[in-house]
This record gives structure tokens, C-alpha cells and sequence, in this order.
């Protein structure tokens, strides 16, 4: 599965990690689609906005690794409409766990709420079972994904 085994604490630490890293790759993903969409509306090139940000302080996973733009990388999902990868329904599953979670311990979580429903606008025009990049195309289309 991975590739590293780090100890993180007492029990349910590791759960708390995981958590957090997801909450983080929700919103990277969350950013670079609407930065994507936002530059795309005014006339930029996918392409080169993707260079632009990976060689700046816009760089991240999501960008460099994972990019939600079709046609932007080959051999991941939003190369492949969306197939395969990390679901949308994985992705809200542990954004509402993150939520809960952040609620017992009295975390401020507004990005974490932002972005829950921004991944639940995905599912709910059908595009649960989707990689989570496709809310890149909730961004920029707000279209049915059942079509």
C-alpha cells in the first residue's frame, strides 16, 4: 500500500493523520481546479498555467502530479474522464469524517466545510464515483456528469 510506516502517536493518531493529509489534498485540488478554471475563463492555455504554477508558489501535488484538466498530463484520471483513482465518494467520506472528528475536538474547520460542499455538488449531479479531480469540472462546467 505505502511506501513508509511512520509512527504517529497513540491510538487513533494514524486515523488523525490520514484525515489531515486528506483534508489538505481536498482543498490543494479544490485550489488548482478554480485557479485552472479561473485562468482558463481569461484566455489561458491549460498547459502553460500548469507551468506557470508548478514552477511558482502556486506548485503542489495537484498540480504537478495529478492535474484535473483533461489533456493537461497523460495516465491520470481527468485523462481518462474521471475513471479510475480516488472516488469523489472516498474523498467526501473522509471530509465528513474530518468534520466530525473536528467538531469533538473543537477544530475551526471552514475550508474543510467549503470543500465538503463543494465535493458533494460533485456527487449529488452524479459524479460520486469519479476521481475527486472531477470537481475541477464542477468548477469550470457545473454540468450533469450522468450525460
Amino acid at each position: 500500500m505505502g511506501k513508509q510506516v511512520i509512527h504517529c502517536g497513540g491510538h487513533g493518531s494514524g486515523q488523525a493523520a490520514k484525515l489531515a493529509n486528506n483534508i489538505v489534498l481536498a482543498i490543494s485540488m479544490a485550489a488548482v481546479s478554480e485557479g485552472l478554471a479561473f485562468g482558463m475563463r481569461n484566455g489561458l492555455d491549460s498547459k502553460v498555467l500548469t507551468s506557470i504554477f508548478n514552477t511558482s508558489s502556486a506548485h503542489c501535488w495537484s498540480s504537478e502530479k495529478y492535474n484535473p484538466v483533461p489533456g493537461v498530463m497523460d495516465g491520470v484520471p481527468s485523462s481518462r474522464d474521471y475513471k479510475g483513482g480516488f472516488s469523489t465518494s472516498l474523498m467526501l467520506k473522509d471530509l465528513k469524517l474530518a468534520l466530525g472528528a473536528g467538531e469533538f475536538c473543537k477544530a475551526n474547520m471552514p475550508l474543510t466545510e467549503i470543500c465538503n460542499d463543494l465535493y458533494q455538488g460533485v456527487a449529488d449531479l452524479g459524479g460520486g464515483s469519479l476521481d475527486f479531480s472531477a470537481v475541477y469540472r464542477y468548477i469550470y462546467e457545473r454540468s450533469d456528469f450522468n450525460k
